[in-house]
């Protein structure tokens, strides 16, 4: 009788597997895995959320090129809420969007939201990210973030700082964001801007403070390479007081103190209406 050959193990293919799933995949931890506690949470469980209170100093470990996913989950929304002042600070290493499971909307409120996972050099991968699906409210974000990944976020009460010269508060480079009653202050404020393989859709600026930003206007409008005419930018009723002029050798046009374009406003739908600018010459 003929024996049977033994079966080779391709490793070849098994390594490949294993690359894949270190470099390439999204991680997908649970929630209590993402957070270092000092001072313990309080979590509520229900079908349509879970929401996890946060108290004292709490950090998120990043991984350069991953994306961060917060918890397993099929309700509707992933909740944290800070008490006491609680602060949520991101460290390792960035350059990856932190973001609910897909279908899932991540909602954070009354935090204060640090970044020791990059350093200040000006480029998108120095900034914190945020994707997929997100609600801010009252919350204090004190390093620049950068908001992509097919992002549909809504910011409500919040203020913005760029602690760099070579950094804005916040900027937009993929999906829709709304900004509602938000500060922005220090060195740059709102940055909307997309790479070739980014596709803002649309930006709402609603009743939000622009105050001292010294080296840029409130709003920097770069380019949209995907189709300009389906990106909207909507501007309303917001304040702009002492921030820099715009830049008339690197923008095409702009209004002092309020905004700069890199590109014509008629190439893309822009609405700017009920604005107040207090500019002064001496903004720098």
């Amino acid at each position: 009788m003929a024996k049977a050959k033994k079966a080779k193990t391709n490793w070849v293919a098994i390594i490949a597997i294993l690359l894949c799933s270190m470099f390439l995949l999204p991680r997908a931890l649970e929630l209590v895995d993402l957070l270092t506690l000092n001072k313990g949470v309080e979590k509520k469980i229900t079908t349509e959320y879970i929401k996890v209170q946060l108290v004292g100093d709490n950090k998120i470990e990043l991984s350069q090129g991953e994306k961060t996913v917060l918890g397993k989950t099929k309700a509707r929304e992933l909740i944290l809420q800070g008490a006491d002042g609680a602060r949520l600070t991101a460290t390792g290493e960035g350059a990856g969007a932190i973001q609910a499971s897909d279908g899932v909307t991540l909602v954070v409120k009354n935090l204060t939201i640090k970044d020791e996972s990059g350093d200040t050099g000006g480029s998108w991968w120095n900034y914190l990210w945020f994707g997929g699906k997100l609600r801010f409210e009252n919350c204090i974000f004190s390093d620049s973030i950068y908001v992509a990944d097919d992002a549909a976020a809504e910011f409500i009460g919040c203020t913005f700082t760029s602690t760099a010269k070579g950094m804005y508060s916040a900027w937009v480079a993929d999906g829709s964001a709304t900004f509602k009653d938000c500060t922005f202050i220090g060195y740059r404020g709102l940055k909307i801007h997309e790479f070739e393989y980014d596709d803002v859709v649309t930006v709402r600026v609603e009743d939000c403070t622009f105050r001292d930003l010294s080296v840029k206007p409130g709003i920097a409008i770069g380019t949209f390479t995907q189709d300009p005419k389906h990106t909207t930018v909507e501007v309303v009723g917001c304040l702009f007081e002492n921030c820099n002029a715009w830049d008339t050798e690197g923008s095409l046009v702009g209004i002092d103190g309020g905004y700069e374009a890199d590109m014509c406003t008629d190439e893309f739908n822009f609405v700017w209406e009920d604005n107040e600018i207090r500019f002064t010459e001496s903004a720098e």
